[in-house]
C-alpha cells in the first residue's frame, strides 16, 4: 500500500465539486480535509478528515450534519499537500482546475467531473427550473462578481409559465443576504432546507439552471445539467475561460455576458454589468438546447 497522503483541500462548495476531479487521480489512501465529505462518498481511496479550524458558516452547518463515523483520524507523520488556486492563477492564464492540480500527480491529465449517486428527485407535472438568487456573503464579499439581480428575476419570470421554478440558497440576515429581492418562483428553498446530496439530486433533475457565478456552475457541469450563467463583473478571475476548463464538457452551458465585461481583479469594483438582449439571447440558447419555453 502507498504511504498515506494528507491533502488540505479547499473549502468552497463549488471548489470541492471541481476538486473531486483532481483528487480522484491521486494514489490512495488520501486523507482529504474537506467540509463537504459527502461529495467523495463513492471514492474508496478518499478518506475525509475534518478541516483545520475555520469560521465559515455554511461549511460548519454541513459538517454538523455529517455522520461522525464519516470522519477519519489524520495519520501522523504523513506527507502533506495543499490544493488551492488564487488570483495569481487567473493572472497566469490558468483555469481554476489547472490551479488546483499544479504540482499534483496527474497534472494536466484527463478530468472526470462527476458526483456521487443520489436518489431520484420526485417527478412533477412540469419540468424543473432551478434559480440561484443573487446573494452577498460577509465571509467572501465579492459585490463585483454578482450579476444584476434584475436579470435573474427576468429569466425566472420567463420560466414561470413553462416550468416549476425552485429558488435555492441559504440566506442569513447577518452572514449571507438576498440582494434585489426574491425572483419569481413557485418554491423557495432559501434557508438551507436541502442537504448536500439532496441539492445534487435536485440539480440532476433540473431541465435548466439559471445562476450567477458560484457553486451552481461546477455542479451543473458535474451533473450534466443545462445551465445559463449570468455574468456580472470581476471578470479577471470569473470569466468563462477561467471558471471552466477545456477538458470539461461545457456543451450544455450558456452565458449572458455584459457588453462591457469588466476584467478587473477588484472584488469591490463598480463593474458595468449591463447585458443587452438578455431574454432573447436566453430564449435562443434554450431553443438550441431543447429547453421548451
Amino acid at each position: 500500500m502507498n504511504r498515506p497522503l494528507i491533502v488540505e483541500g479547499m473549502k468552497g462548495l463549488g471548489d470541492n465539486v471541481y476538486q473531486r476531479a483532481v483528487v480522484r487521480r491521486l494514489d490512495g489512501p488520501v486523507y482529504l480535509a474537506t467540509p463537504w465529505p459527502q461529495l467523495y462518498a463513492d471514492l474508496p481511496h478518499i478518506r475525509p478528515v475534518r478541516p483545520l479550524r475555520h469560521g465559515l458558516r455554511t461549511q460548519l452547518l454541513n459538517e454538523a450534519q455529517v455522520t461522525p463515523t464519516t470522519w477519519w483520524e489524520r495519520p501522523a507523520d504523513s506527507p502533506r499537500l495543499t490544493i488551492r488556486y488564487g488570483d495569481d492563477t487567473a493572472r497566469r492564464g490558468l483555469t481554476m482546475l489547472q490551479g488546483m492540480e499544479r504540482g499534483l500527480q496527474g497534472e494536466g491529465g484527463p478530468l472526470v467531473c462527476d458526483l456521487p449517486p443520489t436518489p431520484a428527485w420526485p417527478v412533477r407535472d412540469r419540468p424543473l427550473a432551478i434559480i440561484r438568487p443573487v446573494t452577498h456573503r460577509a465571509e467572501w464579499l465579492n459585490t463585483a462578481r454578482a450579476p444584476d439581480p434584475a436579470y435573474i428575476a427576468q429569466l425566472a419570470g420567463r420560466l414561470m409559465d413553462t416550468h416549476h421554478v425552485v429558488a435555492v440558497g441559504d440566506v442569513d440576515e447577518r452572514a449571507e443576504w438576498l440582494v434585489g429581492g426574491m425572483p419569481p418562483c413557485h418554491e423557495a428553498l432559501m434557508h438551507g432546507e436541502l442537504g448536500l446530496l439532496q441539492l445534487v439530486a435536485l440539480m440532476r433533475a433540473a431541465d435548466v439552471v439559471v445562476a450567477g457565478v458560484g457553486w451552481a456552475l461546477p455542479m451543473a457541469v458535474a451533473t450534466g445539467a443545462r445551465a445559463y450563467t449570468v455574468l456580472g463583473g470581476n471578470g479577471g478571475a470569473n470569466r468563462p475561460a477561467i471558471i471552466t476548463d477545456p477538458r470539461l464538457d461545457t456543451s450544455r452551458l450558456g452565458w449572458a455576458v455584459p457588453s462591457r465585461f469588466c476584467l478587473c481583479h477588484n472584488m469591490k469594483h463598480a463593474c458595468d454589468k449591463a447585458v443587452p438582449n438578455l431574454v432573447p439571447d436566453f430564449e435562443a440558447w434554450a431553443h438550441q438546447q431543447g429547453v421548451k419555453i
